[in-house]
């Protein structure tokens, strides 16, 4: 009878120690598990957070890259040095015109700080053969971004402005770069 009442004592004592040892084994393992997980969770996180900005900041890239060679092109800058030159005009819109599908929106803009001209074209060709919008001019609220962005140090600035006269706002990295190529 002594060794049922030791056997019973002893299974009293190791069953809830085991089953206490069990829960705790088991809550470790829960929490351990949670925690990689959540670092991991958090690495894929900021992984991706890497991954998205380096593939948005490479299509400003690109687009910045299409906006200064357009810019730099001889057809462009002859037609800037000339603007009253048919010749040379009818050249640089058929370059703009060539540079437009490149772009990702489709549409381009290139205003000339001699003359102040703004000349825009959509996506939809909807302005063809009447890319010249409108003049800008310094006394305009509304032109006030290209001539703060000529003014600027920077070589070149992004462009989120609500044009009035088209009634469209063009954000980066849509082919929205300003580039002072006139000295």
């Amino acid at each position: 009878m002594a060794t049922k009442s030791l056997r019973t004592r002893f299974l009293l004592i190791t069953i809830p120690a085991m089953v206490v040892l069990v829960v705790g084994m088991v809550g470790g393992f829960e929490y351990i598990v949670g925690r990689i997980i959540d670092g991991l969770r958090e690495r894929f996180a900021v992984q991706r957070v890497y991954h998205d900005r380096s593939r948005t900041l490479a299509l400003l890239l690109q687009e910045m890259a299409l906006a200064r060679k357009m810019a730099h092109s001889p057809a462009i800058m002859s037609w800037i040095e000339n603007e009253s030159d048919p010749a040379a005009t009818g050249r640089g819109l058929a370059e703009l015109e060539s540079y437009r599908e490149a772009f990702r929106d489709g549409s381009y803009f290139l205003a000339i700080r001699k003359s102040g001209n703004y000349y825009f074209n959509d996506a939809k060709d909807t302005y063809a053969g009447q890319q010249l919008r409108y003049t800008l001019s310094e006394k305009s609220p509304n032109d006030s971004w290209f001539y703060a962005t000529l003014k600027s140090p920077k070589e070149c600035l992004l462009n989120v402005n609500y044009d009035t006269e088209l009634k469209i706002t063009v954000l980066p990295p849509y082919n929205s770069t300003v580039f002072d190529i006139i000295p």
